[in-house]
C-alpha cells in the first residue's frame, strides 16, 4: 500500500467531493497561471514608450484578462482550502488554531491577490469601460504594474504561512503522504526566500505545484478509502 494511502486511511471521504476539491485546486492553478503570463507590462524605457504600450487595446484587453483571471483564482482558493481543510480534520486530530490559521492566512492571501488583480486591471478597465478615460500619466502607469507586484509577493507570504501549516498538520497526524509535507515546507521557503531578493514573482510555479500535488493527494485519498468508511 501507498504512503498516502496508508496515512489517509482514516480519512472519510466520497468520491464526488474528493474530485470537487482536486478540480478547484486545478482551477485555482489554471487560473493563478493565467493572471499571471496575460501581462507582461513593461518596466522600464522612455514616458513614451509606455505610454504607447498601454494604448494599444490588445494590451489593455490583456490587463483585463489578467485582472479577472486573479480574482477568480483567489474565490476559487478559498473553496479550495476549505475542502483542504475539511480533509486535514477528517481524523478528528488537527489543531483547530492551526486550522483557523490556515483559514485566515488563506483569506489574507485572497485579499492582497484582488488588490494585485485591481492593480494590474485597472488602466484596461478605464481604458475599455463605457466610461472611455484617458490613460493616465507615465509615471502612474509605470507604478501600477509595481504596486500588483508587491501585493502579490506579499499574498505569496501569506499563502506561505497557510502552507506551513498545513504541512505541520500533515506531518504531525499522517494525514497525507511525508513527501507533501516536506514539498509545503519547500514551497514555503522558497516564497519566503523570493521576498527576501524582492523577487518572489519567480516562485509563483512552485505554488501552482503545490495546489495541483494537494489536488492529487486528497483525490488518491479517497480512492483508497475503503467503502464502509464513507457510508
Amino acid at each position: 500500500m501507498s504512503a498516502i494511502a496508508t496515512h489517509s486511511a482514516g480519512v472519510a471521504v466520497r468520491p464526488t467531493r474528493a474530485w470537487a476539491a482536486a478540480s478547484t485546486g486545478a482551477a485555482f492553478a489554471f487560473f493563478y497561471l493565467i493572471g499571471t503570463a496575460s501581462l507582461n507590462a513593461p518596466h522600464g524605457g522612455s514616458d513614451q514608450k509606455i505610454v504607447d504600450w498601454w494604448s494599444k487595446s490588445g494590451h489593455q484587453i490583456e490587463a483585463i484578462i489578467s485582472m479577472y483571471s486573479f480574482a477568480i483564482a483567489g474565490l476559487v482558493f478559498l473553496v479550495f482550502m476549505t475542502h483542504v481543510r475539511s480533509f486535514l480534520a477528517g481524523k478528528g486530530t488537527a489543531s483547530s488554531r492551526l486550522s483557523e490559521l490556515i483559514a485566515s492566512s488563506s483569506t489574507v492571501f485572497v485579499v492582497m491577490l484582488f488588490v494585485a488583480a485591481v492593480a494590474r486591471g485597472v488602466t484596461g478597465f478605464a481604458a475599455k469601460s463605457s466610461f472611455g478615460d484617458p490613460l493616465p500619466h507615465a509615471d502612474l502607469l509605470r507604478y501600477l504594474p509595481q504596486l500588483s507586484y508587491a501585493a502579490g509577493s506579499l499574498a505569496l507570504l501569506a499563502a506561505a504561512v497557510a502552507i506551513t501549516a498545513i504541512s505541520a498538520i500533515i506531518l504531525r497526524d499522517r494525514t497525507f503522504g511525508r513527501w507533501l509535507a516536506w514539498l509545503g515546507f519547500v514551497v514555503s521557503a522558497a516564497i519566503v526566500i523570493a521576498n527576501v531578493f524582492l523577487a518572489a514573482g519567480l516562485v509563483i510555479p512552485a505554488v501552482l505545484i503545490w495546489a495541483l500535488a494537494m489536488s492529487a493527494a486528497m483525490l488518491r485519498a479517497s480512492r483508497d478509502v475503503s467503502p464502509a468508511t464513507v457510508q
